[in-house]
């Protein structure tokens, strides 16, 4: 059952369609991010045994997943809150036949999703 965590006064990005798209997915959890210690995280999602975050970044929103033991990987860099989540959900489609727990088959694939993800980001156009 899909769920989105939100706190009394939760900001509007957990409404907005991106962070909804994304609760409503199964066993997928948002959590409003918190003001300290770490005020550059605006949601820390959970899916099942996998975590995430959005943060803020220089040009706007960035996603990533937490791999293990402090090591994350990026899924979408200075983009909306909505297209951070939607790279979060991408994420999950490719890495949802995965059984639970850790092999090296696995660890590969999720890896490979991850590269995957972000390289389907649009590039930003540069300044002239």
């Amino acid at each position: 059952m899909a769920s989105a965590t939100l706190t009394t006064g939760a900001s509007a990005r957990l409404t907005s369609p991106g962070a909804v798209a994304l609760a409503a997915r199964r066993g997928v959890t948002i959590f409003d991010g918190p003001e300290e210690p770490d005020p550059d995280c605006r949601a820390f999602v959970i899916a099942g045994i996998r975590c995430f975050e959005i943060r803020t970044s220089p040009a706007g929103f960035s996603a990533r997943w937490h791999q293990r033991d402090g090591v994350w990987f990026p899924l979408a860099l200075d983009g909306s809150f909505n297209e951070a989540a939607a790279a979060i959900g991408r994420f999950l489609d490719l890495v949802e036949h995965l059984p639970v727990g850790w092999s090296r088959e696995a660890d590969d694939t999720e890896v490979g999703a991850a590269v995957e993800v972000l390289a389907a980001v649009p590039a930003l156009p540069l300044a002239a």
